[in-house]
């Protein structure tokens, strides 16, 4: 009887878990948010995307997620990069783990294994542009900004071109006194004062620099009483300016020019200061091989060779190297000799010329094409910018127009290492004039 009892007291009181939650259930994921929100970046500069998630109640967790892009490339960890551009979405998806599903009754079809919670997702978006051409220099706006402790403060970029265009440019950002992330939002820290934050282009030949004050947060104190006047008051102490960038070098573009005899080039300087931001500079200009006037135009002399462009500003300078070449009608036979089949004409002399703009000239030909004319004794006149404008129409916006992103690519096709050192050669030793 008293075995009875004892079974039937245990029976009576159960100490296991309610199997209705596992003991290790993972806390539910209420948000999860994407950094940066909207970027711009440059064909090829990689990028990062972080994720961050909330519980119902505020507190922060860190799931696994699974990266995904509408267009381009992103890895595992968040990295996004892209040879095109183009406008893409960048999208962060909890991903879910066996816990969370259950086997669900479906009446006679059994049980199937159901999520018990949807996974979130966010989104942001990335810009992907083509590097300016003949950038000269990056602006950050605002240039000061005063934030709070703990508050945040977006920057924006924009690069000016030497022929004083803005262009949308990538960069990467630096800054004291807080953080900024890659889109230039900035998180004030805890250290009150005059702090900088840096954008350098990915080149990492340019820079701007802004000043973000950070000051103390809280509720305004109660005024202090008004003391008594003091018959002599002493001055309120001067504020220490902002210090005051100098030259810490020249820069001289373009770095490298091919002049045909007797024509003229245009070269532009402009100064790096000891904070690595981009400044205008009074500079001197000399040269060899010719004559250079005081606002850089260069005119090449008489004799083919390589000769310097020299940019002077107390004491500190640059010097760009510029290669003289025969102009056209100065050497052998000259023009483009290619036909239809995109061989040399070698029957002594030149027949109706063809246009290397032509899509007919296809990249992977125009090592042999060069090689061949100078087999020839031929001079050749490079005109390769992409052939017919119908070529690069796409729709954009609804509206069919010409696509500068499928040009730029076609362009881009004839910047391989071969090329560049079949042409560069060509230049040295007179084959191609320009």
């Amino acid at each position: 009887m008293l075995t009875i009892l004892l079974l039937a007291a245990c029976a009576g009181e159960s100490t296991a878990p309610d199997g209705s939650a596992p003991l290790d259930a993972p806390p539910e994921v209420a948000s999860l948010r994407v950094t940066p929100r909207t970027i711009t970046i440059e064909t090829n500069q990689p990028v990062i995307f972080r994720s961050a998630a909330a519980t119902p109640t505020g507190d922060s967790l860190a799931p696994p997620v699974a990266w995904n892009a509408s267009g381009g490339s992103i890895n595992p960890d968040g990295t996004f990069t892209s040879d095109s551009t183009g406008s893409f979405m960048v999208i962060a998806a909890t991903r879910p783990r066996a816990r969370d599903y259950a086997d669900t009754p479906l009446g006679r079809d059994g049980f199937r294994r159901l999520p018990l919670r949807q996974p979130k997702a966010d989104t942001s978006l990335v810009r992907v542009v083509t590097p300016p051409r003949n950038l000269l220099s990056l602006s950050v706006s605002p240039d000061t900004a005063t934030v709070a402790r703990g508050a945040t403060r977006t920057f924006t970029v924009i690069g000016r071109t030497g022929s004083s265009m803005l262009r949308p440019v990538g960069v990467t950002w630096e800054a004291t006194g807080g953080a900024i992330d890659p889109a230039g939002v900035y998180t004030a820290g805890e250290s009150v004062g005059t702090h900088r934050v840096i954008a350098t282009s990915i080149s990492r030949s340019l820079a701007d620099t802004a000043f973000v004050v950070i000051v103390p947060t809280g509720p305004t104190p109660a005024p202090d009483p008004t003391p008594e006047p003091d018959p002599t008051p002493d001055p309120d102490p001067t504020p220490d300016p902002e210090p005051t960038p100098t030259l810490a070098r020249v820069v001289l573009t373009p770095a490298v020019a091919n002049v045909a005899i007797g024509r003229t080039a245009q070269f532009v300087a402009y100064g790096r200061s000891t904070v690595g931001d981009s400044l205008p500079v009074a500079v001197t200009f000399s040269a060899t091989g010719g004559t250079v006037t005081p606002a850089g135009l260069y005119t090449a002399g008489p004799q083919a060779g390589s000769f310097k462009v020299i940019a002077t500003s107390n004491g500190i300078s640059d010097t760009s190297v510029v290669t003289l070449v025969r102009a056209l009608g100065s050497g052998g036979r000259t023009g483009i000799p290619f036909g239809p089949s995109q061989q040399l004409d070698r029957a002594g002399g030149v027949g109706s010329p063809f246009s290397m703009s032509s899509d007919a000239y296809q990249a992977s030909t125009l090592v042999d094409q060069i090689n061949q004319a100078r087999a020839g004794k031929y001079t050749l006149l490079l005109n390769l910018t992409g052939g017919k404008h119908k070529m690069y129409m796409s729709p954009i916006a609804g509206v069919l127009q010409f696509d500068e992103s499928k040009w730029r690519n076609k362009m881009d096709t004839y910047n391989t290492p071969a090329i560049k050192a079949a042409v560069a050669q060509g230049v040295a030793d007179g084959t191609i004039i320009g």
